[in-house]
């Protein structure tokens, strides 16, 4: 949460908009953040809930694979309507 505030306020200090930013927080305390931030976001419980804020314990274990499956899922159902994407992890 740290780097994505970090990004967003220098968007704003130099003037950028971020009203058009979406983003797919994969926990509740980053989605009820960004809400506070006026962000807007797309948190869905049944895909994101046993997701954990810890760290994988190794590359490959479960934790490890459900965190890329959710990457990929999020920019996939962006591209999928049509628009741009840039992705920051």
């Amino acid at each position: 949460s740290e780097l994505l505030l970090n990004f967003l306020c220098n968007c704003r200090s130099k003037g950028f908009d971020t009203s058009r930013i979406l983003v797919f927080p994969t926990d509740k305390k980053t989605k009820e953040l960004m809400d506070n931030f006026g962000i807007a976001t797309f948190y869905d419980s049944v895909l994101f809930d046993n997701m954990s804020e810890d760290p994988a314990k190794r590359y490959g274990d479960g934790l490890f694979k459900g965190m890329m499956m959710a990457k990929v899922f999020c920019v996939h159902m962006v591209l999928s309507l049509g628009y741009d994407v840039l992705f920051q992890d």
